[in-house]
């Protein structure tokens, strides 16, 4: 990274943000500056040396993107990363007005509780969408 002093660009180290380790070519991570899981393209790899990248990504990047995976997968969002997607839930109801909790995967979905918490066989087919549950 170059700093800018006086009229001369100098050469700083670069630290982790997170444990403040020198960030070298053996641990250096590239991080995403929007998510990818949200459709982020921009990365540095400057920010996070590898162990806190991946632990902040496991702990703290999986709650953030999970909260807008319904949105990734209505509108179809691309991400740079394979990913297997985010699981969500959402509500449906019957024609009675009984609401079920739905489990969803890349935009499908995967398995139908109801009030009780147990499995529904049908996998929801009888049953209208009522919302997401963002959490």
């Amino acid at each position: 990274m170059r700093t800018l002093k006086g009229d001369k660009y100098i050469v700083s180290e670069r630290r982790c943000k997170i444990c403040g380790e020198p960030i070298t070519d053996k641990n250096r991570s590239s991080e995403h500056i929007i998510h990818n899981a949200i459709g982020g393209t921009l990365e540095n790899d400057g920010i996070y040396c590898q162990k806190c990248n991946s632990d902040y990504g496991t702990k703290e990047d999986y709650k953030f993107t999970g909260m807008f995976a319904p949105l990734i997968d209505i509108y179809k969002i691309r991400r740079t990363r394979k990913t297997r997607g985010t699981t969500y839930t959402g509500i449906l109801f019957d024609s009675s007005g009984n609401l079920y909790e739905a489990k969803y995967k890349n935009g499908k979905i995967t398995s139908v509780f109801n009030k009780d918490g147990e499995y529904i066989k049908d996998g929801g087919k009888n049953l209208s969408f009522a919302g997401f549950n963002f959490k």
